[in-house]
């Protein structure tokens, strides 16, 4: 709902920090913000949804650590993509280690 109430576009390499607006969860999880990926593992179909005449496209939903999130603002979404893959990140495991 927060992304909708401030109308935040979202699409590759998004990043949203929501350490401040949800900080228990951000606490417990050590995960402050949220980041948007081209899905992955999937057929090709997947990553468009037709509606009628419109299509949208899926993006994979992740969480990250306030450090990921900085990396991330600071590199730039190829480099932290790349960084996530080097390290072997399971971004589907909410309570990971920081790979930072």
């Amino acid at each position: 709902f927060y992304i909708i109430q401030h109308d935040i576009s979202i699409g590759r390499g998004r990043a949203i920090r929501f350490a401040d607006v949800f900080p228990d969860f951000a606490l417990k999880f050590g995960k402050a913000a949220i980041y948007f990926a081209d899905p992955f593992g999937v057929p090709e179909d997947f990553k468009r949804v037709r509606c009628g005449s419109k299509v949208g496209e899926i993006y994979l939903a992740c969480y990250i650590s306030d450090a990921e999130y900085h990396f991330k603002v600071e590199n730039g979404t190829d480099k932290f993509e790349a960084l996530l893959e080097e390290k072997n990140v399971d971004v589907f495991h909410v309570q990971r280690d920081s790979c930072i």
